[in-house]
């Protein structure tokens, strides 16, 4: 259903999965600008290339760029009988997507915003310097090793002691790497969208603009 594709999100094929039948889907990475998915229909069929065939229009082409408030329709090809027209090409599956076309009428206005704020499903807590690297410590012992002779000199009392006390930061640093780069608070993410549609017998007519905002989860990696 073209209503469920309509979600908060920077990439189509992000929504694919789960809410399209045969269709898996696995992202990789949550950055803005590269946070597409991967997608296959019914898993991978062929040795070689293993995405589908994407036809927006009759023109194959990526999805990644299109506006979902665009779509008119959207079937997928799965059977070698509905596939055969399109040759080896159509091997590992067909997505068909039509977007859509004015209508003959008045003017008609659509728009719509939607904002959305993005974190990670769950953040593990690390361990300081000092902790680390006295179960560092503890376990070289546990491998029988002399910690001493480990890790260029860093499991001696000396250097323990430092890393404790923290008052050298320069020798014994003891920084959050986390906190210093990613955006705990999470990232905005903002779409508008507004579409004009109408025509006469003779012409019809169709516009459409989309704006996307989306902060990244690593400081400074914000995308228009």
């Amino acid at each position: 259903v073209v209503s469920e594709l309509k979600q908060p999100v920077a990439n189509l094929s992000t929504v694919l999965a789960g809410r399209v039948s045969g269709i898996v889907g696995l992202q990789q990475t949550g950055e803005p600008g590269n946070d597409a998915a991967n997608i296959w229909v019914r898993g991978i069929a062929t040795l070689g290339g293993t995405s589908p065939l994407i036809l927006v229009d009759g023109v194959e082409r990526s999805m990644d760029d299109l506006n979902p408030e665009d779509i008119e329709s959207f079937s997928i090809l799965k059977d070698a009988s509905a596939t055969a027209v399109y040759g080896v090409r159509g091997a590992n599956g067909v997505i068909l997507i039509t977007t859509k076309r004015g209508k003959e009428g008045k003017p008609k206005i659509s728009v719509t915003a939607n904002w959305g704020l993005q974190r990670p499903t769950q953040i593990p807590e690390f361990l300081g310097s000092y902790e680390h690297l006295v179960l560092r410590k503890k376990a070289w012992e546990n491998d029988g090793k002399d910690p001493l002779q480990q890790d260029n000199g860093l499991l001696t009392d000396e250097s323990l002691e430092g890393f404790r006390l923290g008052e050298d930061p320069y020798r014994y640093p003891d920084v959050n790497w986390y906190d210093e780069m990613v955006n705990k608070r999470g990232a905005l993410q903002q779409q508008y969208n507004i579409n004009i549609s109408g025509g006469t017998k003779a012409v019809k007519y169709f516009i459409s603009l989309g704006y996307l905002n989306q902060g990244g989860m690593f400081k400074y990696t914000d995308l228009q």
